[in-house]
């Protein structure tokens, strides 16, 4: 049997505070708050948007691979289309 952290026993498992040397941080936790950089009170225009997407992008292309996963890079590539055709104001097909 290997050794794991903890034996296969029916007892419940010690409590943190109850562990010498173990602490935990007691709830409630401090409201986390939206970075500076995505308050803005107007909305972007989408060809701007669009001129982003493709700068991150040419970022992403440009880094060694496994930066980013296939999943990740396809996400991108989903919403770059998804600008164009809000820019170009051609319906999207559905994808087959």
């Amino acid at each position: 049997m290997g050794g794991g952290m903890y034996p296969l026993t029916s007892s419940p498992l010690p409590r943190p505070e109850s562990v010498p040397g173990r602490f935990t941080i007691q709830p409630p936790f401090p409201p986390i708050s939206p970075s500076p950089l995505y308050r803005h009170s107007e909305p972007v225009p989408v060809n701007e948007a669009e001129d982003a997407c493709d700068k991150v992008l040419r970022f992403v292309d440009s880094q060694p691979p496994g930066f980013i996963t296939n999943g990740e890079r396809e996400a991108l590539t989903q919403i770059k289309y998804a600008l164009f055709h809000a820019v170009t104001g051609v319906p999207r097909e559905a994808k087959r």
